[in-house]
């Protein structure tokens, strides 16, 4: 595929990469910094497959060859030749990156403030829609604060108020297209995957987090759903267990294809 013939369609907002040599792993991690970025940088060099995980910029997890923070990072900065990969991932409301740069949820299972709570605490830059009955509104956050909001195409930062007291509804926030300052360009989109939804998918596939190269001290797990305490649950965990294993195996299969 040629950069002539790839459509705006046929890209993703979300994902970049780009050639070490170009630039350097310092300078894509000095950008992602500057960006501000959730989510995850994947370095590939050889056989060496090196991952940082960030949060609003800053590098809560770093692993290649076996090491783990700032020695990981070393490793990695020593890299003149590879390819680089960023991608947004926004968190879920248990503290773990979700699948994808835009989750959904309801207002009757998770509350509105609650989702600007989280979005504010995690310094995120999305776009929040919410959808209920007949009205649609929208707020727009750059690192956390609101920038602008909208209801029903009157657009009014006082128009917040109203759009807080819908009683029901469903909403989407979606991380703001990915622009980086680096010689990089939009991947093509991976196979077709649906946004993460809160408080339901992300809860029931555990104990694939595995915190022995964390930097700082792990993050608490989330609570267990009932459902998994439930001889349904213990049934049901290995399968999906072993289903996202097999996702994830084939989206990094497509990564390397596209990366090579």
């Amino acid at each position: 595929m040629t950069d002539e013939i790839i459509t705006s369609a046929d890209v993703s907002q979300n994902r970049v990469w780009g050639h070490l040599g170009t630039t350097s792993v310092a300078d894509v991690l000095d950008s992602c910094r500057r960006r501000r970025l959730t989510g995850e940088v994947t370095f590939r060099a050889g056989d060496d497959i090196g991952v940082v995980e960030l949060r609003a910029g800053s590098i809560e997890r770093a692993e290649v060859r076996g090491r783990c923070g700032d020695a990981a990072l070393a490793v990695l900065d020593d890299l003149r030749e590879g390819t680089f990969e960023v991608v947004q991932r926004l968190p879920d409301f248990g503290g773990q990156l979700g699948d994808a740069a835009e989750f959904l949820g309801e207002i009757a299972a998770i509350p509105l403030i609650q989702v600007m709570r989280h979005v504010e605490q995690h310094a995120l830059s999305v776009t929040l829609t919410v959808i209920h009955d007949f009205d649609r509104g929208v707020i727009r956050y750059r690192d956390g604060e609101i920038v602008g909001v909208e209801l029903n195409g009157d657009r009014d930062l006082d128009r917040i108020g109203d759009i807080l007291r819908f009683g029901d509804g469903k909403y989407r926030v979606s991380a703001s297209p990915l622009e980086l300052a680096l010689p990089a360009r939009r991947a093509p989109r991976r196979l077709p995957t649906e946004p993460f939804h809160v408080g339901h998918v992300r809860g029931m596939v555990l104990g694939e987090h595995d915190d022995s190269c964390d930097v700082d001290e792990p993050a608490p797990a989330p609570p267990r759903l009932p459902l998994l305490d439930s001889w349904l649950g213990r049934q049901l965990e290995p399968h999906l267990h072993r289903l996202h294993q097999r996702a994830q195996q084939a989206l990094d299969h497509l990564g390397r294809l596209v990366g090579a």
